[in-house]
């Protein structure tokens, strides 16, 4: 059976579309908010999206206060997937977790982040700035700031415009 294991900052549709699993299940832990130091408020809306997603999908939510006691009832049978949650101290704690419980999963790139254009088309050091601003040429989006003062459209700094054809 494939089991698509989604934590609660990666809620995206196309997930679930791109795997195409016969189980999923929404794992949260209180570890990953204890990891920073984030606001109540933040918290709690990200929970609330969280389990608004999970319940217009119809998604299991396990909801524990660490990640190994959200696994421990995983079919160890089972082909567990997971995207990768693009923060290296929450892959590195889930693969701890993973491997006390005796569970393989495929972790796969994140199909949100264009990781392989980052490493190609970049030589110099890496800058988001440099990639956004070659990202936007490429795909004919141009920045406030590099339009002309006559035809900006709007006041507010990195608004994007989409060049008319």
């Amino acid at each position: 059976m494939k089991h698509l294991i989604l934590l609660s900052h990666l809620l995206n549709r196309h997930y679930i579309d791109f795997v195409r699993p016969t189980k999923i299940s929404l794992c949260i832990a209180d570890a990953q908010f204890n990891h920073f130091n984030y606001h109540q408020f933040r918290i709690i809306y990200h929970l609330s999206a969280a389990k608004h997603f999970a319940k217009n999908h119809k998604i299991d939510v396990i909801q524990k206060s660490e990640w190994i006691a959200c696994f421990k009832h995983f079919n160890k049978h089972d082909d567990h997937i997971l995207f990768h949650p693009n923060d290296q101290w929450l892959i590195e704690d889930l693969k701890d977790s993973f491997a006390q419980q005796s569970i393989k999963v495929k972790i796969i790139p994140d199909i949100n982040f264009f990781y392989p254009q980052i490493e190609t088309k970049i030589d110099r050091p890496y800058h988001l700035n440099r990639f956004y601003r070659r990202w936007r040429k490429e795909n004919d989006i141009l920045m406030e700031g590099q339009l002309d003062k006559q035809s900006a459209l709007g006041k507010a700094p990195f608004r994007i415009a989409r060049m008319a054809s």
